[in-house]
Order: C-alpha cells, then sequence, then structure tokens
C-alpha cells in the first residue's frame, strides 16, 4: 500500500508545473504592502483612541477638582476644627511650631 501512495505522489509531483509551485515574490511584496498599511492604520487608531481618553479622563478630574474647590471656598467661614480646649474657626488656626527634642 505505502508503494502505491508513494507512486502516486511521485506522478502528482512530476505533472506540477512551475506556474503551480506557490506564489511569485510579486504576490508576496504586494501582500506585505496591503497588510503593512492596514497594520499601520490600526494602530494609528488604536493609539489616538487611547490618546483621546487620556484626554477626557483629564478634563473630568480637572472639572471634578474644580467643583470641589470652589465648594470648598464658598463655605470656609463655616469649617470650624475641633481641639481638646475649644471650637476655632479655620481662619484662626496657625502651624504649629516645630519643637526640637521630641
Amino acid at each position: 500500500m505505502i508503494p502505491r501512495i508513494a507512486h502516486a505522489v511521485r506522478r502528482r509531483l512530476a505533472t506540477v508545473t512551475s506556474a503551480d509551485a506557490g506564489f511569485s515574490l510579486i504576490e508576496v511584496v504586494v501582500s506585505f504592502v496591503l497588510f503593512s498599511i492596514v497594520a499601520g492604520g490600526a494602530t494609528y487608531g488604536i493609539v489616538m483612541r487611547s490618546c483621546l481618553a487620556h484626554s477626557q479622563q483629564r478634563v473630568d478630574a480637572a472639572s471634578v477638582a474644580q467643583s470641589f474647590i470652589a465648594s470648598t471656598e464658598n463655605s470656609t467661614s463655616l469649617v470650624q476644627v475641633e481641639t481638646p480646649n475649644s471650637s476655632l474657626p479655620l481662619s484662626e488656626l496657625r502651624p504649629a511650631s516645630p519643637q526640637l527634642g521630641d
């Protein structure tokens, strides 16, 4: 059985012409160029989408920070810090001086 299969394979290989042997160099180069163009476009699109998303996140974060700052500026007089002795308005607090030797 194996010699019969080998003979059929040899006969098939003998009838193959050079035109059926595979891809030509031009076909390979053209397909490579087309693949490069498509891959480059896809990569550019992905990178630009990522940059736009990052930019939008920064805008959102700045908006949240700005609204937080505005709300704290409007309510600064209402903020009080409790100390063991009394309750002082935030505007009257002074930073503690560092003590050496502690």
